[in-house]
């Protein structure tokens, strides 16, 4: 049996390292922050502690039949998505997340596009 990419890259402890780091570079990016005004950032990140823990295989039963009506909501454009997938990929490396897995959780985001991205 296969090491998920969860344990492969140490659990939750690191997963928390990454998703930290990696709302610290939306924080500062002028595109992003608008999206969330009035957000609370720490809960969020909660969230997504728990989102890329199950994208990485780490645990089960991640409900995501909410997740279009979450994100249309804020009208997210093409480009501010594409901008969180670049702060994505650089995070991932930058915490020696071999090519091929970074190649693998960044497709995976990718797939969410249609559930994130709000054409109207």
């Amino acid at each position: 049996m296969s090491l998920s990419l969860y344990d492969k890259y140490g659990g939750m402890e690191t997963v928390s390292l990454v998703v930290h780091k990696f709302y610290k570079k939306i924080q500062e990016s002028l595109l992003l922050m608008p999206y969330f005004e009035g957000i609370n950032i720490d809960g969020l990140i909660n969230h997504q502690v728990k989102f890329f823990s199950y994208v990485m295989g780490g645990v089960d039963g991640y409900d995501m039949s909410n997740f279009k009506n979450a994100h249309f909501k804020f009208k997210i454009t093409d480009e501010a998505f594409a901008e969180v997938i670049k702060i994505l990929r650089t995070t991932l490396e930058e915490f020696s997340v071999e090519n091929e897995d970074v190649n693998s959780i960044v497709n995976s985001a990718s797939g969410l596009k249609n559930l994130v991205v709000n054409p109207n």
